[in-house]
């Protein structure tokens, strides 16, 4: 489509998709483009950047969900969706500020090693891992690997730890830590020695 065809859509524009799918639109000036089949907003004139904005991008698969904008935060959506681990995810080249994993209100029991390896892909600067309300009673000592450097808030409260793993200690930059409602009655002994240095 010429460029002069190409028309601009403000947030609150109502459009056709079944009309805009029989046209290939690119538009270097436009704010709407159709290629290959997928609709990509143009959000320079929103203030906006889309990583996850669209379903089509969202690196979790159903029934997990995406949201949010690139240059800022993103959100991965897998709460309250009986999930029994932590899911599989795509290769991304994006990169957030800050990412927030919601995996709460499952049915997860352990976090096995290397649960999260292919998270780092997101390149996220700070993540926000959100495992509370599930039924967690282990997580293996290299679980956070791919996401330990970046991971500042990890909240676990309301499952089942008796103790409080040593794979807490891989999360370097770790500032909010929450673990009420578990049932803990001892430290791991890495995290007792560390304690005790």
């Amino acid at each position: 489509m010429p460029r002069s065809q190409c028309r601009r859509f403000d947030l609150f524009s109502t459009v056709n998709v079944k009309s805009l799918m029989t046209n290939n639109i690119t538009c270097s000036n436009g704010h709407l483009l159709y290629i290959q089949n997928q609709i990509i907003l143009v959000t320079a004139f929103l203030g906006l950047s889309s990583a996850f904005l669209l379903v089509d991008n969202c690196p979790v698969s159903s029934p997990c969900t995406c949201s949010g904008s690139s240059g800022s935060y993103s959100y991965i959506r897998c709460g309250s969706k009986s999930l029994t681990n932590i899911p599989n995810i795509k290769q991304s080249s994006s990169h957030v500020n800050k990412l927030y994993l919601y995996f709460y209100s499952n049915k997860i029991s352990v976090i096995q090693n290397n649960a999260f390896r292919n998270f780092s892909s997101i390149n996220a600067s700070e993540i926000d891992l959100q495992l509370y309300s599930n039924m967690i009673h282990s997580i293996e000592s290299n679980a956070f690997n791919g996401i330990a450097n970046t991971t500042t808030s990890l909240d676990l409260h309301n499952n089942n730890l008796t103790i409080l793993p040593s794979a807490i200690l891989n999360l370097f930059n770790l500032r909010t830590l929450n673990v009420l409602g578990n049932p803990l009655h001892s430290l791991d002994k890495l995290i007792h020695h560390q304690c005790q240095i």
